[in-house]
């Protein structure tokens, strides 16, 4: 009635079981050096490669002779969809059959450059690259679009910036005028891994008094109690699921200022970029201390 699906909860004691063959998983590492000739700048740079394939099988005829799997039908005997006699129980099985393939590839590339000490010169181990990775899967039971969304994330720390976090990711299928996604391989039509539907960029970069302080002045800053800290981040976003992408720029700034060992500020402050507006995450907060006493105000 009123296309409304009915629903019969039976309330007994029943048992059902799963099993899963668990994930059958082959791994490996790849070691590459290359050394620089002696007195440079850099004296070697190392890159690991961690690739992995795994592979995860839930067999179906558990589920069959158990008879938990049925067809919703409406009033002419069409099948609506498929569902499971234990949907809104507390504790169900799987109850439906997967054979799946997962892959992922970590890279990190590490080098060894010159610094100068005070009295000579050595060497110091910098990740250039702390990660780099791309992991995906593939749905062998799936009816189409079998295979999964590439996903890519980078790490690094170049720097001067604190760090630089980067999530990417790729859709592999063509798609319709509607945007959504067809059962047709991108690679096989044009050679292209996919189209990029997902982009996140982040860094920060954090700056303090003593870093414009000769080393031997900057025991100074412990005499006066005079000393500031800034971190600046900044966020980019880029979101394109179908036809339209929508663009996201932000810029944060937090940071604080003691006047003294007694006075001291502290802040926030968020910018939306395309907006030209403050964002709620900003606030301003100032200390005093009376000796005894604590005044803290918050704006």
């Amino acid at each position: 009635e009123n296309n409304k699906v009915l629903r019969d909860t039976v309330r007994a004691y029943r048992t059902s079981y799963d099993m899963s063959l668990g994930n059958m998983r082959l791994n490996t590492k790849i070691f590459g050096t290359f050394k620089f000739k002696d007195g440079m700048y850099v004296k070697g740079i190392r890159h690991v490669i961690d690739p992995s394939v795994s592979l995860s099988y839930n067999p179906y005829f558990l589920f069959s002779s158990q008879d938990i799997n049925r067809d919703l039908k409406d009033v002419n005997g069409n099948i609506i969809r498929q569902y499971s006699i234990y949907d809104h129980s507390m504790y169900r099985p799987v109850a439906r059959a997967y054979l799946s393939l997962s892959y992922s590839l970590n890279n990190v590339l590490e080098g060894k450059f010159k610094q100068k000490n005070d009295t000579a010169y050595s060497y110091k181990k910098v990740n250039i690259i702390q990660a780099l990775n791309a992991t995906g899967g593939y749905n062998f039971l799936a009816d189409s679009l079998k295979w999964s969304d590439i996903n890519l994330n980078l790490n690094t720390n170049p720097g001067f910036l604190k760090t630089l976090n980067v999530n990417a990711r790729i859709n592999p299928y063509e798609m319709d005028s509607t945007g959504r996604s067809i059962n047709q391989l991108m690679y096989t039509n044009s050679g292209t891994l996919g189209r990029l539907t997902f982009l996140n960029a982040s860094t920060n970069i954090g700056l303090e008094r003593k870093n414009f302080l000769p080393k031997k002045s900057r025991d100074v800053i412990m005499k006066d109690g005079f000393n500031w800290t800034m971190n600046i981040g900044y966020t980019f976003t880029y979101n394109k699921p179908g036809h339209t992408a929508t663009l996201t720029n932000a810029v944060t700034n937090g940071g604080s200022v003691n006047f003294s060992k007694s006075f001291s500020m502290a802040y926030t402050l968020a910018i939306d970029i395309k907006n030209i507006d403050i964002g709620r995450a900003t606030n301003l907060n100032i200390k005093k201390d009376l000796h005894n006493n604590l005044v803290e105000n918050i704006y």
